[in-house]
């Protein structure tokens, strides 16, 4: 026998459902939000995303900042992983792509 659920009980979880997203903080911000939790604008947000200052993650060509990692970083927790740079990098293998892709060897 299947056990009939009244409208009253589907009401009540609705209710409590909406009640409880209303008090939840959201999963991930937007960048300009992140960036103005820490007193930076939104060009200035998006800077600091693309340097890896501000954690980001991918929804499809949606880019998040997810809270836990962002608070995370911000309380000295984790440590932010940023893009290497060519000045970061071993200049002599730059060079050498860079050659490789010109067609020369690498010796010259």
């Amino acid at each position: 026998m299947s056990k009939k659920v009244s409208s009253a009980t589907i009401g009540d979880q609705m209710k409590a459902k909406s009640e409880f997203l209303e008090t939840q903080e959201p999963l991930t911000y937007s960048i300009p939000f992140a960036g103005s939790l820490v007193g930076i604008g939104k060009n200035a947000s998006y800077a600091a995303a693309r340097r890896g200052e501000i954690p980001t993650i991918r929804f499809g060509k949606k880019l998040r900042v997810p809270r836990a990692k962002f608070l995370r970083m911000l309380s000295g927790e984790e440590e932010v992983a940023r893009p290497q740079t060519l000045n970061d990098a071993d200049t002599s293998s730059a060079v050498n792509l860079r050659a490789l892709a010109r067609g020369r060897s690498e010796k010259s």
